[in-house]
């Protein structure tokens, strides 16, 4: 669910109104949750190991540093290590992780 921090400044007496304060964060943050709950709604929920390397531009072995660190965490479904993408997407919002877009994997 959407819901962007806005400060109130004041309240009306009159009919209930509210003056809001709307910083340029609010609306980053804002946009950032859109784009978050878009994603959530148009992709499957989990990335295999192999789609999670090439997303993050990593190899074998920083995944599983990133995994022993506990940065990331996988669930184990049959023979597939599976990585929740919301976990994924938090941890590069949070600066936890970073994409490598230009290594090819």
């Amino acid at each position: 669910m959407i819901c962007p921090t806005l400060n109130t400044i004041s309240k009306s007496q009159n009919a209930g109104m509210q003056l809001l304060l709307v910083t340029a964060e609010d609306l980053r943050q804002f946009a950032r949750d859109i784009a978050r709950e878009v994603r959530q709604q148009n992709e499957p929920q989990y990335f295999t190991r192999k789609e999670l390397m090439q997303y993050l531009g990593v190899c074998p072995r920083t995944l599983y540093a990133y995994e022993t660190d506990g940065i990331i965490t996988s669930k184990k479904v049959g023979s597939k290590k599976l990585y929740l993408k919301t976990d994924i997407y938090e941890a590069i919002e949070e600066g936890k992780l970073r994409r490598n877009k230009n290594k090819k994997v």
